[in-house]
């Protein structure tokens, strides 16, 4: 797997562990798997851009970017931006990675270039001109093109990028998962030194969880240990004055570093297109440009379904690990998942078929979209509501944000656990939901000998912030607690949600100031109004082995987002299914039953979403392509519209045309079709009874168009197309 970062004539791709390339090496952007033949003739002395080492540092947001490249059955390593590089950074290193609900990962990569080497072309090789002779007896135009390029590669390696890299995976873990969720999708995509290190100092000041800080060590070069400057192949980082330190000596590991142990990071690419003499080959025929991809956008929204994903399968796997949402709040949370899990399998098939075959890298519009309703089921978390430190005691009233009553349990919690030095004490402090006058009376009890405190109280009761927390038109579900500690151990102490397995949830510190979280409005419709419609047949004749486009719209006419929205329909013999596409959401096809599924995904309140199935006729006359398309809606969700299902009308097909021209020593056979299910059968007569053979001969497809070279026999032959 090779990623392009260059879009113009020629092309950068970085270093791949599994493929060793060479000079004049041939490389395919639309079919990464492997380094192709020799075709050039290069001369020895290389243009050098020279570079003395010039360093540039990027701190990344890269957790979720190791979680793509793991996950890709594909060739293993890819330099995303510089995430990883190198032999030692492989696809060995990220599966040694650990990633949770809990830890935020980031990677700081400093670069030192040592510049390019480019290296002159004399032109075509003996053995390439030779094979294209040949090639040219049977193809021209794109059918030659694609014939090339399937030998030899849309570019060629005209040179190589050397440099210097290391790299530090920093690991931030959380003891609340509340607050990393926060963190993590709030995280900027890359940071500068200056700023990450205003992230560290952050991390290391805030008083509102337990945490820790990690690291492991990886460079381009062997020989130059890292003991030899202070520091470990890996560790911990205990203060920010720690990490200052240990900055400054990976600074001094990589601005000592050895040019003459520079690694190839990337290699220089050409187009064979842009070789002299290549175009009048093809005879006029001009091939479309290769071009690179952009990962910045894809990584975003992969990173939060990526996080979503895994949140909500362990969710819907162990129903303790959502235990305060009730049977609605379950069924939505397994509903968006379902959607998540979908979205997320689209999102790795856009970026296998990107690496495979060279499709576009982009993320459908309407993930972007479905992304924005995703915290409609937030993590519960605890937040500061009033705090006094009088008497010798730190005093505080605090609450918990459950989420909406509608989705939640009655109660949620019962209590917020007690924690001295990261263990249970087993003391809790009960949490009051729909009785916070009840907590206001017990306070002004026990404060009854303390009237300092019970004066400040009483104006917090009184106060605009205390009305809005408990105004009973609020949708979401609070809890309030309260408790003292001696100031002089209050730092010791911190305070648990957990869920029903006993995992944490959200943990605060004592001392902690956390006093955000504004009650939502949360809209969760039980009933949904959405419809679908199958539009007007433009196309009255089809053709076998081409593909037809059935239209479908899906109208949400209700004011509030519908989610889990699908359409599916069991495709009738004879039919065959390639894929559809629309205004959003994707397709999926099951083999076994003839299912075809459009994940249509969350539908906005007035909205309409436009599909279309391509479907591919393998036979002629007159049938259906289905009997019935069906729409359901996600779980928790009930569809009042009364058309939600659609029938199909008969489509007429005809046979496809079987073009031939004659070449030098046969002739050429052409045809129009979207699928390999095509062949073509050879007989010596017409006469009833004649025994048809298939043609083996391995045809060349170049866009809907199929070419099949037959040498001539001699005699007299027949051909014809067959569906298998």
């Amino acid at each position: 797997m090779l990623f392009s970062i260059g879009n113009g004539s020629g092309a950068k791709i970085a270093w791949h562990e599994q493929m060793s390339l060479l000079l004049r090496d041939g490389v395919d952007l639309k079919n990464q798997a492997e380094a192709k033949g020799h075709f050039v003739v290069m001369g020895i002395s290389p243009q050098i851009t020279p570079n003395t080492g010039d360093s540039s540092e990027t701190v990344t947001f890269a957790q979720h970017a190791f979680d793509l490249i793991r996950s890709l059955s594909v060739n293993s390593s890819v330099s995303l931006s510089s995430f990883t590089f190198s032999g030692s950074v492989g696809m060995d290193f990220i599966d040694n990675q650990s990633f949770n609900d809990h830890t935020l990962s980031f990677v700081f990569t400093s670069t030192r270039n040592f510049g390019d080497a480019v290296y002159p072309v004399n032109g075509f090789s003996p053995d390439f001109n030779s094979v294209v002779a040949d090639l040219r007896k049977t193809y021209h135009g794109e059918a030659l093109h694609n014939a090339i390029t399937g030998l030899y590669g849309t570019h060629y390696v005209q040179g190589y990028t050397s440099a210097a890299m290391v790299s530090v995976v920093y690991s931030f873990h959380y003891a609340s998962a509340s607050l990393a969720q926060q963190l993590r999708f709030t995280a900027n995509a890359d940071y500068d030194i200056v700023s990450f290190s205003g992230f560290v100092n952050s991390f290391f000041s805030t008083t509102d969880t337990s945490k820790s800080l990690s690291y492991q060590f990886y460079s381009t070069d062997p020989y130059q240990l890292p003991q030899n400057f202070g520091f470990g192949q890996a560790g911990n980082i205990q203060s920010i004055a720690d990490f200052t330190a240990f900055v400054a000596n990976v600074e001094a590991y990589w601005k000592t570093m050895n040019p003459s142990n520079a690694k190839v990071t990337g290699y220089i690419l050409d187009p064979i297109k842009n070789l002299p003499g290549y175009l009048p080959l093809l005879g006029g025929f001009s091939p479309d440009t290769v071009f690179g991809a952009d990962y910045n956008s894809f990584l975003t929204a992969y990173a939060r379904l990526s996080a979503w994903n895994q949140r909500l399968t362990a969710w819907t796997l162990d129903s303790k690990r959502m235990s305060w949402l009730n049977d609605k709040g379950r069924q939505i949370a397994r509903g968006k998942r379902l959607d998540v899990a979908n979205y997320f399998t689209a999102m790795k098939t856009i970026a296998t078929d990107h690496f495979l075959s060279g499709a576009r890298l982009e993320v459908p519009s309407d993930i972007f979209n479905y992304l924005s309703t995703l915290d409609d089921i937030p993590i519960p978390a605890i937040y500061i509501a009033w705090t006094s430190d009088s008497i010798g005691y730190h005093n505080l009233v605090g609450w918990v944000d459950c989420g909406s009553k509608e989705l939640t349990v009655d109660p949620p919690f019962y209590a917020v656990a007690e924690f001295k030095d990261g263990a249970d004490s087993g003391m809790q402090d009960l949490l009051y939901y729909d009785s916070p006058a009840e907590l206001q009376d017990r306070l002004n009890a026990n404060c009854v000998s303390y009237p300092i405190v019970k004066s400040q109280l009483n104006q917090f009761f009184s106060s605009s912030q205390w009305a809005s927390l408990t105004n009973s038109a609020l949708t979401h579900r609070i809890g309030f607690f309260s408790h003292a500690q001696p100031s002089g151990e209050a730092s010791r102490w911190s305070m648990l949600v957990r869920d029903g397995e006993g995992n944490t949830i959200d943990e605060l510190n004592w001392l902690s100031t956390r006093s955000g979280g504004a009650a939502r409005t949360l809209a969760t419709p039980q009933t949904a109004s959405v419809s679908l419609s199958l539009l007007p047949d433009a196309s009255t004749t089809n053709t076998v082995g081409v593909a037809h486009i059935i239209p479908l719209t899906i109208t949400n006419s209700a004011s509030s987002s519908a989610h889990g929205v699908t359409v599916s329909l069991k495709l009738n013999n004879g039919f065959d299914f390639v894929g559809g596409g629309g205004t959003q959401g994707y397709s999926s096809f099951d083999p076994t039953s003839r299912t075809v599924s459009y994940q249509v995904g969350p539908l906005a309140g007035g909205a309409k979403a436009d599909i279309g199935l391509r479907v591919i006729p393998l036979q002629s006359g007159s049938a259906m392509p289905a009997g019935i398309a069906q729409l359901t809606l996600g779980l928790g969700l009930t569809n009042s519209a009364s058309n939600s299902m659609a029938s199909f009308s008969p489509m007429t097909t005809v046979p496809p045309v079987l073009s031939l021209a004659p070449i030098k020593n046969g002739i050429q056979l052409n045809w129009q079709a979207d699928t390999d299910r095509l062949q073509i059968e050879q007989a010596t007569s017409l006469r009833a009874g004649v025994s048809w053979s298939v043609v083996t001969n391995a045809p060349i497809k170049g866009g809907s168009q199929w070419f099949l070279s037959v040498p001539a026999t001699g005699s007299q032959d027949y051909f014809r197309l067959r569906s298998q």
